[in-house]
């Protein structure tokens, strides 16, 4: 039996029916996880940072006789330091959402750190400054409240004596700031969470048709 006359069955016609039933169903699960991937991703409100500190000399300094200074003052173990904040958010930051009118603080860990500021720049009107941190002793780049546009972006660069050991301070109330390379690590079907129903639902499809051609 060839396959035009098998599709002409009345079980045949039975399970086509079936599977574009189920097709529909299909468009409308995956529609909705859709829609809920969206919004997972793209929370109402939501800063993002990538931190990256880089050793500027070899061997992390330990070179007999090597002295690095700048500006006039030495660094026995300099370190590049970068931060880029931005926005993910789908409305825009209040200076009422920061608890306090505390600052969100990237404290370096440690107590005597000379810092050396090189750089910053901005795009949508926020910024991040360094200073003596507001949540205690030490060294951190803070972001003040402030009002912080949805899809803008502020960046720092600072140099140091030695190597910080940066950890945050949240003082946004209910609001995540979220490590963006730490994001990037997760699987798949944790970072597109529609992804894994609408692959079972393919799956259940191909397998229906195969067992009809088959028969």
């Amino acid at each position: 039996m060839n396959l035009l006359e098998k599709m002409s069955e009345p079980h045949f016609i039975t399970i086509l029916a079936w599977i574009g039933g189920v097709g529909a169903v299909a468009t409308v699960v995956s529609l909705v996880f859709l829609i809920a991937g969206y919004f997972k991703s793209n929370p109402k409100k939501e800063l993002r940072y990538e931190l990256s500190v880089k050793s500027l000399v070899v061997q992390n300094g330990n070179i007999p006789g090597l002295e690095v200074s700048f500006s006039g003052l030495t660094l026995p173990d300099p370190h590049l330091v970068e931060l880029r904040i931005w926005s993910r958010s789908r409305v825009d930051i209040e200076t009422l959402d920061f608890d306090a009118g505390k600052p969100v603080a990237f404290m370096f860990g440690i107590a005597q750190i000379t810092v050396i500021w090189l750089d910053s720049a901005s795009r949508g009107g926020f910024a991040i400054k360094g200073g003596g941190a507001s949540h205690g002793s030490g060294y951190a780049l803070e972001l003040a409240p402030q009002l912080i546009k949805k899809g803008s972006e502020a960046r720092i660069s600072v140099l140091t004596s030695e190597e910080p050991n940066v950890h945050v301070i949240n003082s946004l109330k209910n609001i995540a700031v979220s490590d963006a390379d730490k994001g990037s690590r997760l699987s798949f079907f944790v970072r597109v969470p529609y992804a894994y129903p609408a692959l079972m639902v393919a799956a259940a499809v191909l397998g229906t048709v195969l067992a009809a051609l088959t028969s």
